[in-house]
């Protein structure tokens, strides 16, 4: 079974036991098992002249984010597994962090501008 990641914010997957999934994904995206057990194997990638592949072992109720977008493959091991898959909005608290701080530079420049006496 292969699927792309929906648009949705957050969507539920559900895995039969022995059933493998390959799911793309992109940076924000976070996966939670709910219940089961399951592997989590992400693309391969070059380490220097070896090929090497990251596999996490899913413990339910923790998050688990991949180190890099792109295919995982999700294997449902002895039972069936729920998943969730959460999708961050493009604007997380970093974005608004460095907007508030660009208004707090703003906001100080308009503060100099009062404090300059006028010419009558």
């Amino acid at each position: 079974m292969s699927s792309t990641m929906p648009h949705d914010r957050v969507t539920r997957l559900h895995l039969e036991a022995g059933q493998t999934l390959h799911l793309s994904v992109d940076a924000r995206t976070t996966l939670r098992l709910l219940t089961g057990a399951a592997v989590l194997h992400e693309a391969p990638v070059w380490l220097g002249e070896r090929m090497v592949g990251t596999t996490h072992r899913l413990v339910p109720g923790q998050p688990c984010r991949p180190a890099r977008p792109g295919w995982l493959r999700i294997d449902a091991a002895d039972e069936a597994v729920d998943i969730l898959c959460q999708r961050e909005p493009a604007w997380t608290a970093l974005a608004w962090q460095g907007l508030a701080a660009r208004l707090a530079v703003w906001r100080g420049s308009l503060r100099g501008v009062a404090k300059t006496p006028r010419a009558l």
